[in-house]
């Protein structure tokens, strides 16, 4: 078992890609210039074998190339190269060509076994399984790069179950934040971004609508477009990294907040305040949900003053939980007590279906709770 990039033989620089970010069933594969993503990665058992076998996404490792013969069947000059869980049209045959390290990848079914992975040599172009053209068609054949299985990240993943919620949890330190609007562009957390989800938004259908309801700057200037990112609306929290330091302020726009740092924040991120360890945290709510509120997910972003470090917390559960038991996992996790000083700060994030995360472990596999909601400004790791 190895991992690969599958590359064009019209065009050298075109790698095997998922169309869009992300595997899932369905997704179209084309070629496209290289990436660092593992949307271009494919796990392959053994390409030098006659073995027939599958070829998984390592964005997902349930989705194999597949070729969708129900895409247009009354098409039999060509079938739509796709994502898909195994069946009958995931099975693949390496054949070797004369020219080493190149590779004719065909179907393996009584009736499809003619049928070669195809591509044309334009960036974008979508692939294909058609009839066999020949052994020396170079539309016809890929060349193999083993892709190195060891990645290194600036934080730590991990899951811990407190207080009946499994928190999975990001460490990172302060500087590696950078907040962006990715403009309801793809689900959940697009590639090549590593973080979680951020402010709330509009999730109204409408894909030109990427207005932020939080605050959310990067070096004193808001995420846009436009206006977005300038003030809160659902909470007046706010994170902020400024001359190294962490400061956690109360305020409800852009101007008001650099006005309380005295200068621009090198990030900052607005929120509905946690008010961690502080015996007093019901009286002092302002968050749009209440701490009896349910949901299947929640988010929040931590920070310890002393240390530098930024945590983000994402919990996503088909069984509704109260978010006042989301802040006591988060506590418990931390070791912070309700009446006794800390060092930690945090603020709610947006909820529900729009709780995500994604990361990679150091084997470069996607690890986190996804979600099948465009979202808008996320809270990125730079990497």
């Amino acid at each position: 078992m190895g991992l690969y990039n599958i590359i064009s033989r019209v065009n050298s620089s075109l790698y095997l890609n998922i169309n869009g970010y992300g595997a899932g069933a369905r997704k179209k594969i084309n070629v496209y210039p290289a990436t660092s993503s593992n949307d271009q990665v494919w796990s392959i058992t053994n390409p030098n074998s006659t073995a027939q076998q599958e070829v998984a996404s390592n964005s997902g490792l349930t989705y194999k190339l597949n070729a969708n013969r129900n895409y247009d069947p009354w098409s039999y000059d060509h079938w739509i190269c796709d994502l898909y869980t195994t069946n009958a049209d995931t099975y693949l045959v390496f054949e070797k060509t004369s020219v080493s390290n190149v590779y004719r990848i065909r179907l393996n079914g009584a009736s499809t076994k003619n049928y070669y992975l195809t591509a044309a040599g334009t960036s974008g172009s979508q692939v294909y399984f058609k009839p066999n053209l020949g052994t020396s068609d170079k539309t016809q054949q890929w060349t193999l790069k083993s892709v190195s299985t060891a990645f290194s990240y600036p934080y730590t993943y991990s899951t811990n179950t407190k207080n009946g919620i499994k928190l999975h949890i990001v460490e990172t330190p302060a500087s590696t934040i950078e907040l962006v609007n990715v403009k309801k562009k793809d689900q959940g957390i697009p590639v090549p971004y590593c973080g979680c989800n951020g402010g709330f938004f509009n999730n109204n259908g409408d894909k030109t609508d990427c207005d932020t309801l939080n605050i959310a700057l990067n070096n004193g200037a808001a995420v846009g477009p436009g206006a977005a990112g300038t003030r809160n609306t659902c909470g007046h929290g706010n994170i902020a990294y400024i001359g190294g330091q962490i400061k956690c302020i109360s305020a409800s726009t852009q101007s008001q907040l650099i006005s309380y740092l005295g200068g621009k924040p090198t990030w900052a991120q607005g929120g509905g305040m946690l008010y961690l360890g502080d015996a007093n945290w019901e009286t002092k709510w302002d968050f749009p949900h209440a701490p009896d509120a349910l949901s299947t997910g929640w988010t929040a972003m931590v920070a310890n003053t002393s240390t530098k470090k930024v945590y983000l917390f994402v919990t996503q559960d088909n069984n509704n939980k109260y978010l006042r038991d989301f802040r006591t996992a988060i506590q418990q996790h931390l070791g912070i007590t309700d009446g006794k000083s800390t060092n930690y700060v945090g603020i709610m994030l947006d909820g529900g279906g729009s709780s995500c995360l994604r990361v990679y472990t150091s084997s470069g596999r996607r690890v986190g709770p996804d979600t099948p909601r465009p979202l808008c400004q996320i809270v990125s790791i730079k990497y």
